[in-house]
């Protein structure tokens, strides 16, 4: 590989990120919110990118491969962020570090304990797993796959009294029902935020691990049907 400098991309959530990594350091990221955007992901993400080596002075060169939040998440937004990781990885012959979305919202929480990241997948819906930080680091205790809401506080309801901390975009527009299951339930809105610096640290490691894989192998991991494809299933006409 030509450089160490990781490149993570975040496109998955309704925040906007590039970061770029140096070793096990992140280094620099830049963030956009919601409240900050008027267009789509896919018109920012390449100007985000090329103001941000820029401000950190590296060429692609110096990139050793690129990490990217595969999902699940919005369609669009998962689509975008893996594209453009694979046409870059790809153009410099670099691995890509596909990372799933709900561990790197884990990651970004800094304390012991259990906890649950969500994303909010439409029609009273989640996208949530179930992790256990630890002094070893991060373990997966239930893997991430949709959920009825309801069904999902019942899974995690299981592990009282023990507190699980709640967090992304799921449990911020969920906080009324999340309160009445969890009284005690701290929701902080920064942590709601998937960052790509997060999705960067996890990518470098998995790169050191020798877990990156070729840009034509990188696929999107959407843990539902896009709806459109189950749309246009109605047109096809039927069989003999």
């Amino acid at each position: 590989m030509s450089g160490n400098w990781i490149l993570g991309i975040n496109t998955a959530s309704e925040t906007l990120g590039v970061a770029l990594v140096r070793g096990a350091t992140l280094r620099a990221e830049l963030v956009l919110v919601p409240d900050s955007l008027r267009g789509g992901h896919g018109e920012r993400l390449q100007p985000a990118i090329a103001q941000l080596c820029e401000l950190a002075g590296i060429k692609p060169t110096d990139l050793a491969g690129v990490a990217v939040a595969s999902g699940p998440g919005g369609f669009t937004g998962v689509r975008t962020g893996m594209a453009a990781a694979k046409a870059i990885a790809f153009a410099l012959g670099l691995p890509v570090a596909p990372v799933p979305t709900l561990q790197a919202l884990a990651a970004q929480y800094p304390l012991n304990g259990l906890i649950s990241p969500m994303l909010d997948a439409r029609k009273g819906k989640v996208f949530a797993a179930l992790y256990r930080r630890d002094e070893a680091g991060l373990h997966e205790l239930i893997p991430g796959s949709l959920h009825d809401l309801p069904d999902w506080l019942d899974r995690l309801a299981d592990f009282s009294p023990e507190a699980v901390a709640l967090l992304g975009e799921g449990a911020s527009r969920q906080q009324k029902a999340i309160a009445e299951r969890f009284p005690a339930a701290a929701l902080s809105e920064e942590l709601h935020l998937l960052r790509a610096g997060s999705v960067a640290l996890l990518g470098a490691a998995m790169l050191e691990r020798a877990e990156g894989i070729d840009p034509l192998d990188a696929l999107p991991s959407y843990m539902r049907e896009p709806t459109a494809v189950a749309g246009w299933e109605r047109f096809v006409p039927p069989g003999p």
